[in-house]
């Protein structure tokens, strides 16, 4: 089967959003606006320079370890220690509860920042205030981080980004889909090509609101997701705004194995830090 190059809209965006966003933010570029955050004057609706470095500093400052490794070289306090392949944040001479509980179907996890008070300010807005046109603003944070980790972006080309589909009911509430506008933007950042109709919820199944770290790991082995088979040799990028234990991106890239991609990677806006649980 072959998959057909797409427009845009909806699942990603209810319909007659998708046309009116196109041309908001084209003017965006040109005329003056202000930081989202705080108000400060910045051309094209990006986050002032303040909002932003407060936003990425501890994912920025941060030094990852390997799966299953330990620290044994003692604390220092200044330095964040990182999971390399999940991203969560650690404590220096912890193993990585969530990769040990959930050995993800992703190879490897990128987020623009931690879920923390700014984080969650930031996402509040995009998601919950309705402001989809923060997507430009928040997907250069996440290539940034992209960037960050391979400049030249050899480790990302070949790749097709790939959303992870909202909830039906979720994109009438909101009017769009947060995964689906980062993955638009992002993709053009990186210049790879972006495909929403790859992956499909089976169903809107159960929101995560309010569940217990338990709880959203037991959603790790349910088919939530569909998808058809994929052009041969495949390599995806999911994208998702807030990645808690993981248990999403690993029922997606799941599906996306199973259909014939021989390698899933995730890249997200916000990662939740251990004992945090965000209001998706």
């Amino acid at each position: 089967m072959t998959h057909e190059p797409e427009a845009g809209g909806f699942p990603g965006r209810a319909p007659g959003l998708h046309v009116l966003g196109r041309g908001l933010q084209g003017l965006l570029r040109i005329v003056p606006g202000n930081c989202p955050v705080c108000g400060v004057r910045e051309m094209g609706g990006m986050l002032c320079g303040v909002c932003e470095g407060a936003a990425v500093r501890s994912m920025r400052g941060s030094v990852s370890m390997a799966v299953g490794a330990r620290h044994d070289g003692g604390s220092e306090p200044d330095l964040v220690y990182r999971c390399a392949r999940c991203a969560l944040r650690l404590r220096a001479q912890q193993l990585c509860p969530d990769c040990t509980l959930l050995p993800l179907a992703v190879s490897r996890v990128l987020a623009a920042f931690d879920y923390d008070a700014t984080g969650k300010a930031l996402v509040s807005r995009f998601k919950q205030g309705r402001q989809f046109l923060l997507s430009r603003a928040l997907a250069r944070l996440m290539t940034a981080e992209v960037r960050r980790h391979d400049d030249r972006l050899e480790s990302v080309a070949g790749h097709v980004l790939v959303p992870v589909p909202s909830r039906r009911i979720s994109v009438r509430e909101r009017g769009f889909s947060p995964a689906a506008e980062l993955a638009r933007y992002l993709a053009r950042d990186l210049g790879l090509p972006c495909r929403l109709g790859w992956l499909a919820r089976r169903n809107d199944g159960p929101r995560q609101t309010g569940l217990t770290r338990r709880g959203r790991l037991a959603l790790a082995d349910i088919d939530a997701y569909d998808c058809k088979a994929l052009p041969g040799g495949a390599r995806i990028i999911l994208v998702d705004d807030v990645m808690t234990t993981g248990s999403t991106l690993h029922q997606a890239a799941t599906a996306l194995r199973q259909a014939g991609a021989v390698d899933v990677m995730a890249v997200v806006l916000a990662r939740t830090p251990l004992g945090g649980f965000p209001p998706i």
